[in-house]
């Protein structure tokens, strides 16, 4: 079974992910290509979708630096992210938690808070769900609005 194939991959990834040093992300970074990454965030099964976005939430967290080096275009990483928020069914609120979760972890390290000030469009839909009517999205939205503004010593 194929979906069942997809789901335990990309479920081994995310997994590997998870608190991971610098030196297994780089080794995960290697062997995932991101092509395939954003073909997954855009997979017919809503289940493969929420595993590639807790994946990539699990390497934007404290390795974002990282990620955007294996990218050629980093931009085109926060596109694919709005786009996959933007899509996101009511029915299927997990996966535009996920999406938002991944920019509050962008917004978490100072030094990455351009990233997303400078990007009307991410400050966009962070407002949009700050209004919804689901308070796990509101949440999740809202974390980014309190990583965004969390004083530095920068």
């Amino acid at each position: 079974d194929m979906i069942g194939l997809r789901l335990i991959c990309v479920w081994f990834f995310k997994n590997a992910a998870f608190r991971s040093s610098t030196d297994v992300i780089k080794l995960l970074l290697n062997y995932f290509p991101f092509s395939h990454l954003f073909s997954l965030l855009k997979d017919p099964e809503p289940q493969i979708q929420l595993e590639t976005a807790t994946f990539l939430r699990n390497l934007v967290c404290k390795h974002f630096d990282l990620l955007l080096e294996k990218i050629e275009q980093p931009e085109s990483f926060l596109k694919q992210i709005l786009q996959t928020l933007d899509a996101f069914s009511d029915e299927f609120d997990e996966l535009a938690e996920e999406i938002l979760k991944i920019l509050s972890n962008i917004a978490a390290d100072p030094e990455n808070h351009q990233i997303i000030m400078q990007d009307s469009e991410i400050l966009d839909r962070i407002k949009r769900f700050l209004g919804s009517s689901n308070q796990k999205l509101q949440i999740a939205a809202l974390w980014s609005v309190c990583n965004l503004t969390w004083p530095t010593d920068k």
